[in-house]
């Protein structure tokens, strides 16, 4: 039976075989059927629920995943499938995920069960400790022996103190007591003791001291101390006559410039001949090089000197070689006022004494001086025991002058502290 004309065409129906890929392979991108855009939802959910199962392990490390995007987006952006592919398996997880905390929940197992056995042990030993009184076993470590150090070197020795010319040592022990070194004041020493003025301290060689006039100014006088005793130097050439100390009284001796070896070689040449000697012709006053220098040119026959100088040195080097030696005593006393050193020499002493001033004062300086002379008596020796090793001021030696009456217990406490 023939149409209608004006009738339309019957539709065909779409098959349910074609792809959506021969659908939009024919006129551009086309809208899938309702079947298959149920089934591509279906495997889009499929898909999300694996990636979420897939993360769930990392989910603290991994940042929050983005919103899915629209199904019409997805469908656009994703390649078509296969209806003849499988569906992926589903994970559950990655392989850390399944080792690692079943490993970590053990170790913590063990670490408990360890911590209780040690608190029951522990808890089950103390009663019995506190019923036998014993205690626990303590383990004893070995001690190592230390090594052995070498011995530290020995500190370098103190530097010992420069020798002091004993009348300049002196004063610097007795400082601040006013002490006046009347030594080298000949002639002066009487207008020096006899001056006014408050008490003080003298340093006066013994001969000078016997010479002292018994005159009202200087009855007030008194003895402190004995002191160093100082060598009397007297060099001859080798050749010469002279051989004692007695045989200067005519001899030609030169005494240097000081003052007081002149008076001292005066007094000398008086106790030796017993008589007052003539000191002008005798003496000379020339300096310490033009006096060995005139000694060997035979100007003079002697050379005189109390105190050291390099004019000693000079001599003894000469004396070494023959061409100078000393005078001695040769086993004769020596004369009133001096005496005899260990090598035969002739030697002089010198005192302390205090003049000037009130009584009171004087015996207070006095008292003063004793106490500071005993207390600086070590340091002295140390410094210069040449002169200082023989000093005893505790001894009252006898030179022509009382000594003071506040001395009693001065001296006995210097002979406490010498034993």
């Amino acid at each position: 039976m023939a149409q209608p004309a004006d009738r339309p065409a019957p539709r065909k129906r779409p098959d349910s075989t074609r792809s959506a890929t021969a659908a939009q392979g024919d006129g551009g991108p086309k809208r899938a059927p309702p079947g298959d855009q149920d089934w591509l939802n279906g495997v889009q959910a499929a898909l999300e629920r694996v990636a979420a199962q897939a993360r769930e392990p990392d989910a603290a490390a991994q940042p929050a995943p983005a919103p899915p995007p629209s199904a019409r987006a997805a469908q656009a952006a994703r390649p078509a499938v296969d209806h003849a592919m499988p569906a992926p398996a589903p994970v559950r997880g990655s392989a850390i995920g399944r080792y690692l905390w079943p490993a970590l929940i053990g170790a913590l197992g063990g670490a408990a069960l360890a911590a209780a056995g040690w608190w029951w042990l522990s808890d089950r030993q103390q009663p019995q400790q506190a019923e036998t009184g014993a205690s626990a076993p303590q383990l004893a470590m070995p001690t190592l022996p230390a090594p052995a150090l070498p011995p530290p070197p020995p500190p370098p020795p103190a530097p010992k103190p420069a020798r002091v010319e004993p009348g300049l040592a002196l004063i610097q022990a007795l400082a601040p007591l006013p002490l006046l070194d009347l030594r080298e004041a000949q002639p002066r020493v009487n207008a020096q003791l006899a001056a006014p003025g408050p008490a003080r301290l003298a340093l006066l060689r013994q001969d000078a001291l016997r010479a002292l006039p018994r005159t009202r100014a200087l009855a007030g006088t008194r003895l402190v101390a004995p002191l160093f005793t100082e060598p009397l130097q007297i060099w001859v050439r080798a050749d010469s006559s002279l051989r004692g100390l007695r045989d200067l009284d005519q001899a030609v001796i030169d005494t240097g410039p000081a003052a007081g070896d002149a008076q001292t070689a005066a007094h000398l040449m008086r106790a030796l001949s017993g008589r007052r000697a003539a000191a002008r012709p005798m003496q000379r006053q020339m300096a310490d090089d033009e006096a060995l220098i005139a000694l060997l040119g035979r100007e003079v026959d002697a050379l005189f000197r109390v105190r050291a100088s390099d004019l000693t040195v000079d001599a003894a080097a000469a004396a070494g070689s023959g061409t100078l030696r000393a005078l001695s005593l040769q086993g004769r006393p020596p004369p009133p006022g001096y005496s005899r050193l260990a090598d035969g020499g002739l030697g002089l002493s010198s005192f302390l004494l205090v003049a000037g001033g009130t009584a009171a004062e004087r015996e207070r300086l006095a008292a003063q001086a004793m106490g500071r002379l005993c207390a600086a008596l070590p340091a002295l020796r140390d410094v210069d025991a040449l002169n200082w090793s023989a000093v005893r001021p505790e001894i009252a030696r006898p030179a022509g002058r009382p000594y003071a009456d506040s001395l009693k217990q001065a001296r006995a406490a210097c002979r406490a502290a010498r034993a």
